[in-house]
Parts: C-alpha cells; structure tokens; sequence
C-alpha cells in the first residue's frame, strides 16, 4: 500500500483500486507509485485490466473502489489534462481535417501555439504528410498523428496504450527513441504493451495484471530477478549430439528441433555451468559457447501469466 507522502512524492498513485462492468471484474485491488521522472509499464494478457487502469487514471473510467492520484490531483480536473498527454486505444480525429488541422485544434484547447503544432509533427516524423485528410491516413499514419496529440506541448505525464500498435519497424525505433527522449527531460511515461522487448528497453518499473489482480510490481530488475531458475546460453554441435545430451539432462524437451544457430536457452544455474560443459566435451560435442544469460522479461511474464492461470 503506498505511503502518506507517496502522492506528492509520485507522479502516480493508485491504491486499492477496484473496477467492475456489470459481472465482468476488470480490477481488483490494484495499488502501485509512478515515481516522477520513471518510465513505468503495464504488462498482461488480453482482459488482464491494462486498458481500463490507464483510462482510470485519466478519469474516463470511474472506479468502484480505492483512490487515484495523477500529478497530486484528481483524474480529469482541467489542470491535470493540461500536464497530460495520452494516447488511450486507437486515437480518433476529424477525417475531413489534415494533421495539422487536427493538432492545431487541440493546440487551441490547450492554449497552445502554432510552434508546438511544427514540433509535435516534426516528433512523429509527420511534417510531409502534414497537410493530407486524416481519412487518408493509413493505420500506422494515425497511430502517429495520436502520438503528435498526446506530446503535444510539454507534458509532465505521458499515458500511452500500446504506442507501437500499427507501427513498422521504424515507427517503433522512433516511438522508443520519444520515450527515452522525454524521459530524459523529466517526463513520467506509463505505456502498456503487448511488444515485451520494447518494455524491457526503455522501462525502469512494471506492473503485471492478470484478470485485474496484480502479480508483480517493482524495479524491472527486481522482477526479472523472479524467474525461478536462472538461465544460461550455450552454442555447441554437432546440433544432435548437443540435443540429446541436454534431453538426458533434463534441460531440453524430447523432439525438440535444434535451433538453426546451434544455440539453446537452459534454465541452469551458474554453479552447473561448468559441469554441463564438461560432460557435453566428454560426449564428443564441441562446444563453441557458454554463459549465464540475462533473464528476458517474456520469460517471466509466461511465466507469472500462465502460473496463475492454472492455479486460478
């Protein structure tokens, strides 16, 4: 449970956070700190909550239960929309309006200027589509305007759902790139992602939910540090050999395929690193390399997710 100093102390706060639609219970008792300046992520399956805790804290959802603080303030009051930008599921525009129309009309909203519309669009690497109808927009086009409207001026706070949806490989470098940058300057971000090696780039905390309760939360690294086996990466062949080997040992799948570069992912301690090496150079298998492997956080996300499925 947060602290009494944690709202004036936090960019966000939520605590006890409940939420139902009709049967349907979409959180339950929800509680985690956005510390000021922290690239926050909110991880889980389908239904898992994501969606409807981000729209909770920009007061488009009202919530049965618990409290939440934005920037020390209430959800939705005026002076909180205007420190914030968002990006909450697929954004919406006027069709028969261009980008700059379109921005220029929220730039007015907000008591903006024309210079914050040039910025915005020069972010999101829009200024030469600038002047086309927002109906002519492809999916990752409009993705794009969406994140020109949510940095729109200087937001202390950034609430982004799935930014990369829609995006190619280079949107999402340059969605990466927006994060990092703002973050640099002080921003808070709290994003939610399906794109797990992207949350695992740029986010110092992450919550993860499942069916709205939460299973984790904390530092990225004290998360990671959850997996129950560490894991190592070892390259060796020939790839049969290898295999067999490490089917005995228990460490891989029977039938599994070798992997196409000779290398597999083993859930093994540091400790029995250099036993492994040794039987498999006694069995005939070169072995090319071995070391402890950071745990990825899809790992541990599979893990915390499909352990509480079938536990639930």
């Amino acid at each position: 449970m947060p602290d009494d100093d944690a709202p004036k102390n936090s960019a966000v706060v939520a605590d006890g956070v409940g939420k139902a639609f009709g049967a349907t219970v979409a959180l339950r008792d929800v509680s985690f700190v956005v510390p000021w300046g922290a690239v926050y992520g909110v991880l889980g399956p389908n239904g898992a909550g994501k969606s409807t805790l981000l729209r909770s804290l920009l007061g488009l959802v009202r919530t049965d239960s618990g409290t939440v603080s934005i920037l020390g303030r209430c959800p939705g009051d005026r002076e909180t929309l205007l420190r914030t930008g968002a990006l909450i599921e697929r954004p919406a525009f006027l069709p028969a309006l261009s980008a700059r129309q379109n921005l220029r009309a929220l730039a007015r909203a907000k008591g903006l200027v024309e210079d914050d519309v040039d910025r915005a669009l020069a972010v999101v690497d829009l200024v030469d589509k600038q002047d086309q109808a927002f109906r002519t927009y492809s999916l990752g086009m409009g993705q794009r305007l969406g994140l020109a409207a949510a940095v729109l001026g200087t937001p202390e706070l950034l609430i982004l759902d799935e930014p990369t949806s829609g995006l190619d490989p280079e949107g999402v470098l340059a969605v990466r790139q927006l994060i990092r940058d703002k973050a640099a300057v002080g921003a808070t971000v709290v994003l939610s992602s399906h794109v797990l090696s992207e949350v695992e780039k740029v986010c110092d905390r992450v919550l993860v939910l499942r069916r709205g309760k939460v299973l984790a939360e904390g530092a990225l690294t004290d998360v990671l540090s959850q997996q129950s086996r560490a894991t190592a990466l070892i390259e060796a062949s020939p790839g049969t050999l290898a295999r067999d080997l490490l089917v005995d040992r228990g460490l891989v799948d029977p039938g599994s395929p070798i992997p196409d570069d000779l290398r597999w992912r083993l859930a093994i301690e540091a400790t029995e690193l250099h036993a492994l090496v040794h039987d498999l150079v006694l069995a005939g298998v070169s072995v090319h390399r071995a070391e402890p492997a950071p745990t990825r956080l899809e790992e541990v996300f599979l893990s915390m997710t499909l352990g509480a499925e079938t536990t639930s």
